[in-house]
């Protein structure tokens, strides 16, 4: 089988970052970055053909050795004929990946920013992701994956992300947690000032704040007028005891 050039440059890096895999699991993963690089997509079909006609192999059976890469140990090939096969344990890969991307960040940069990321795929799953904001691009480095219509709090979901990251997230740093509104909630500002983190929360215009010192309470909406300058306050937010933050509201209104 040919070994076109680069492919072992892969392999190195595969085996430099993510060690706990195993030797076959290194290669096929090795072979997925190589063939995603090179196709410019990620889809299994795509990069499968690319790599066949790159070894000079059958479609299918490249098609098969990438899918078993991420499949159960029991959907494995081979797994129903009682052959021995392994899952990749995608919670122990988290931290290596996140101790990979800081050395993307430039060498003098003191801050990490994750961004927390729920997305729908129809009916068929919901991906929660925490990713790595660093020029322009958004890097996955832990995520869970649960079929669409599973009932169950998001909150436990997102803490055991946070804490396949919490030994490698670096702590003479400043880190922010970022979260659009259909993620940011009380708990998540709690838990994250916690664990010495910034929480960093889109929220709706709509709700009352009371400004520090203040005792009446007011609609997000007049604190800034269209047009006007931007403002940043320390506010009391929320006016139920149970949700109620003490924290820093920034807002901006466009003209537009």
């Amino acid at each position: 089988m040919p070994r076109p050039c680069g492919l072992s440059q892969w392999q190195e890096c595969v085996s430099t970052h993510l060690p706990q895999l195993s030797a076959p699991q290194r290669q096929v993963l090795a072979l997925w970055r190589f063939g995603v690089v090179l196709a410019q997509r990620c889809g299994l079909t795509t990069v499968a053909v690319l790599s066949a006609a790159l070894f000079q192999q059958r479609d299918q059976t490249l098609i098969q050795r990438l899918r078993d890469w991420y499949r159960n140990a029991c959907h494995k090939t081979g797994a129903a004929q009682g052959c021995t096969r392994r899952a990749v344990d995608v919670t122990a890969c988290c931290a290596p990946v996140l101790r990979c991307a800081l050395q993307l960040l430039p060498a003098d940069c003191r801050t990490l920013a994750l961004d927390m990321d729920a997305a729908t795929l129809g009916q068929r799953c919901t991906i929660r992701t925490l990713r790595v904001v660093s020029r322009s691009s958004a890097i996955p480095t832990a995520w869970n994956i649960i079929p669409a219509t599973a009932k169950g709090a998001w909150r436990p979901r997102w803490k055991g992300l946070f804490a396949h990251l919490h030994a490698v997230t670096p702590a003479d740093g400043t880190v922010i947690v970022l979260a659009d509104r259909g993620v940011s909630a009380p708990w998540l500002f709690r838990t994250s000032v916690a664990m010495a983190r910034h929480p960093f929360l889109r929220i709706n215009r709509q709700g009352p704040y009371r400004s520090a010192g203040a005792t009446d309470y007011q609609p997000l909406t007049q604190v800034v007028r269209k047009g006007g300058p931007a403002w940043i306050g320390r506010v009391a937010w929320f006016t139920t005891r149970e949700r109620q933050l003490d924290c820093t509201v920034l807002a901006r209104r466009d003209a537009a």
